[in-house]
């Protein structure tokens, strides 16, 4: 039996063009798997699988979940389950396939273990596998080729997520070592590989670094680290049309946040961990003085009783064409909410909230999945199911102009006035890259008087009943 769910746009939004469809969501039948916390495909073209990480050690194979009765292999592709230290957050935790897998079968994982080489100590590695020369469904157990270890002084915030970005790369985020509040001071540290994204050639053994890393030659930096200041990044992705590249940032006590980093950026971000939380200052004692933080693109609070956000994709299927463009996410401990944010203009960006009530809800979703056609999907660790995403709108054609918000002048001295689709803005944010926060109240008509306002780099963020808009401006 089917089961379907779906959440209904807020009705005071339904009216505004960018966010009119309906978000459905079905269980795929009969497939139930042990603490899912991964879903990859390969990219391979006519490779319509969809493979599943157990936390627990197991990757298995779904043949098409695209179909309306996809079916599951009953012997796991890779089995580290004697491997694997899944202790509290640690376990299988990341999966992905080598651009050039159709030609060598190689494919990558990220799992905790405990080192014998050092003490035992709970550690994370990085190793390459390939697929069994006889079968594609099952993987070459005895093919391991460890690239990267990583010793763990917690069992949490270990990351895990592992991608190959557009360039070839493979990407690594990684947590700050885990306990609360960053205790070790690594999301600052340039010399700790923890609370980066790293970025490696792995087509040398051992690996090499990619010549355009941006600290390779600061010898304060490790060469491996492409961005810093992450506190437990909890899936990332690459929008496999514009190559973008899309993090969710779990948050210590108050805020849980999404970063976009646009293709082509040449690397060495800041995104502010454990200086900041979000966009607000955490422990300002370790900003160094020259410090360009690089705030989210959208963040929200826990007092909302959202605390812990799970990352997903850019939907670029063919199948449900208004949700082309959008990023998709949720929260592991309320998956009853969901969000779709949109690139509107360059660094400008709009995200919408869709709550759901009702029975038989997804439970902790900790993972959305892309498959080879860009369908999405997402995976529920208690239940261990499967859920496929989908609209109403199927293979039609859907107006979807992207509407900036208009701020003028920019850059300003004074005063700015401020147009969105015909909406009366009451209020707006200032965020400055240090974290400072200025809430300012509109004179009349969207005017704003910004004359008190320190000169500097800002951006801009206006709530309208559960849209979310987001640009930048510059005080002069």
């Amino acid at each position: 039996m089917k089961s379907i769910l779906f959440f209904l746009l807020l009705p005071s939004l339904i009216s505004s063009s960018l966010f009119a469809q309906e978000l459905q969501f079905e269980k795929l039948p009969d497939l139930v798997f042990e603490e899912p916390v991964d879903l990859v495909s390969t990219y391979v073209e006519g490779d319509d699988r969809l493979f599943v990480l157990e936390k627990t050690g197991k990757v298995f194979i779904i043949e098409d979940p695209d179909i309306d009765q996809p079916i599951a292999y009953e012997t796991p592709f890779l089995d580290l389950s004697t491997t694997v230290n899944d202790d509290f957050e640690g376990g299988l935790l990341g999966l992905a396939f080598h651009p050039d897998y159709a030609d060598n079968g190689f494919f990558f994982v990220n799992y905790t273990f405990d080192d014998s080489s050092n003490d035992n100590k709970f550690t994370t590695k990085i190793s390459r596998f390939h697929v069994n020369a006889n079968s594609p469904n099952v993987a070459d157990i005895d093919s391991e080729v460890e690239f990267l270890k990583i010793a763990q002084p917690k069992k949490n915030h270990n990351g895990g997520d592992i991608a190959f970005g557009p360039d070839g790369y493979l990407y690594i985020p990684t947590g700050d070592g885990g306990g609360a509040g960053d205790i070790y001071e690594n999301g600052q540290n340039k010399q700790s590989m923890h609370g980066k994204v790293l970025r490696i050639d792995i087509n040398t053994i051992p690996y090499s670094i990619p010549e355009d890393n941006p600290f390779v030659e600061d010898d304060e930096t490790l060469d491996e680290i492409w961005s810093l200041g992450w506190r437990n990044p909890w899936k990332v992705s690459f929008d496999r049309e514009t190559g973008d590249f899309w993090a969710a940032d779990v948050g210590q006590n108050e805020i849980e946040e999404i970063d976009m980093e646009p293709a082509g950026t040449e690397g060495g971000r800041n995104y502010g961990w454990n200086c900041f939380e979000g966009s607000q200052a955490y422990d300002p004692t370790l900003c160094d003085d020259d410090m360009i933080h690089t705030p989210p693109v959208f963040q929200y609070d826990q007092s909302q009783g959202w605390k812990s956000v799970t990352g997903g994709y850019v939907y670029r299927g063919s199948r449900h064409t208004d949700l082309y463009g959008k990023y998709i996410f949720t929260d592991y401990e309320d998956s009853r909410v969901f969000w779709l944010t949109t690139e509107i203009a360059e660094n400008s960006f709009e995200t919408v909230r869709y709550d759901y009530s009702g029975p038989d809800l997804p439970f902790r979703i900790t993972t959305f999945g892309e498959s080879s056609k860009g369908e999405l999907y997402f995976a529920t660790l208690d239940h261990g199911e499967i859920w496929r995403i989908f609209t109403s709108v199927v293979n039609k054609t859907v107006e979807s102009e992207k509407v900036a918000i208009q701020i003028e002048p920019n850059p300003s001295t004074d005063f700015i006035q401020i147009e969105y689709l015909d909406k009366d803005i009451q209020s707006i944010q200032l965020i400055s890259t240090s974290g400072k926060t200025f809430q300012l109240n509109a004179l009349s008509d969207n005017r704003f008087d910004i004359q008190s306002i320190p000169s500097g780099l800002y951006y801009i963020q206006i709530d309208l009943d559960g849209r979310f808009v987001q640009a930048p401006f510059s005080k002069l």
